[in-house]
């Protein structure tokens, strides 16, 4: 559960920020974003599904907190879904909930497309990586030609080439099948599956509208991105693999905190940290754990889980190297 705000080194309880206790540093509608954690109530979301279930049990029942500096982007993403949704057509509906026998979600937009036609939308401020990624956007090298289709030579040699050699120029093409969407597609399917389950309504087509956050930058042009916004549309998936995929990772999610708190009502608060670690999923994936970099950084109980097994870092890892001299 979310404990404490940490801003320049010291904690401050919820509470405390609530008071105005970081009031010089931020505005309080930005601290209100920034503290906004929906609270377990039994049934797990979609979006908690596609992290690792070590992680969202821990974030259920361990105390963890959060820098306000490391929230601005998810906040401005809910600000401007926020914005979206004051502006949505009256024929579509935004943040609709949308709930099944065991899982939950709130869907960005449905839009209605004419007739009885849905497509469901989902709007995601991205950095330029994952956009490149999800785009499946591969760099490439052809030989280089002027505007007039005549090739450019070599002025003289050098490790590039030898003089009167035709240059090379690297481009960017999109290629299908390096594009990278799991996270995306389980998400907007799980959706589509709940919608119907819930409303009886069919959504034909999923699509991503991608912002890029770095966009117009050195390092997103480096990436072949030269727009700041992106429609990436998202295939359908067999609902029997998006109901096992759900039913898979909800049931171990809900089975190991409900295991945990029925051994919490017998041995008491102050076997608590045995309790979580008896009950503790397994690690998470190679994929959920981005291959061990959320670990080092983007993920807020990472301390706890390390100290309890973590096969991509230890407790030392998440150290700083100041307080390691100490």
């Amino acid at each position: 559960m979310l404990a404490w705000i940490e801003h320049d080194g010291k904690k401050y309880t919820v509470d405390e920020v609530m008071e105005g206790a970081l009031l010089e540093h931020y505005p309080m509608n930005y601290m209100m974003l920034v503290i906004d954690e929906r609270p377990w109530k039994g049934k797990p979301s979609v979006t908690q599904c596609l992290n690792g279930t070590r992680m969202e049990y821990l974030k259920v029942l361990t105390p963890w907190g959060v820098d306000p500096d490391d929230s601005a982007f998810r906040v401005i993403g809910t600000r401007g879904h926020s914005v979206l949704e004051t502006f949505a057509p009256i024929a579509d509906l935004s943040e609709l909930p949308v709930e099944g026998e065991d899982l939950t979600g709130r869907m960005d937009l449905l839009e209605h497309v004419g007739d009885d036609r849905y497509w469901i939308t989902d709007t995601k401020t991205w950095g330029s990586y994952p956009v490149a990624k999800a785009i499946g956007l591969v760099k490439k090298t052809r030989p280089a030609v002027d505007e007039h289709g005549k090739p450019v030579l070599y002025q003289k040699s050098g490790t590039w080439g030898k003089a009167g050699d035709q240059k090379k120029e690297t481009f960017w093409e999109v290629d299908p099948s390096a594009a990278d969407t799991k996270d995306a597609q389980m998400q907007l399917n799980g959706y589509r599956v709940l919608l119907q389950e819930a409303y009886g309504v069919k959504s034909e087509k999923l699509r991503v509208f991608a912002i890029v956050r770095d966009g117009n930058t050195v390092s997103a042009k480096g990436r072949g991105l030269d727009r700041n916004t992106y429609m990436i549309w998202i295939p359908l998936l067999p609902d029997s693999d998006v109901v096992s995929y759900f039913e898979k990772k909800s049931g171990e999610l809900v089975r190991s905190i409900e295991a945990a708190q029925e051994d919490m009502k017998s041995r008491g608060d102050a076997d608590r940290d045995m309790v979580i670690r008896d009950n503790m999923p397994a690690p998470c994936t190679p994929d959920e754990a981005w291959n061990g970099n959320r670990c080092k950084g983007y993920c807020p109980v990472a301390m706890f889980c390390a100290q309890h097994g973590n096969p991509y870092i230890t407790p030392l890892d998440l150290v700083s190297e100041s307080d390691k001299e100490e």
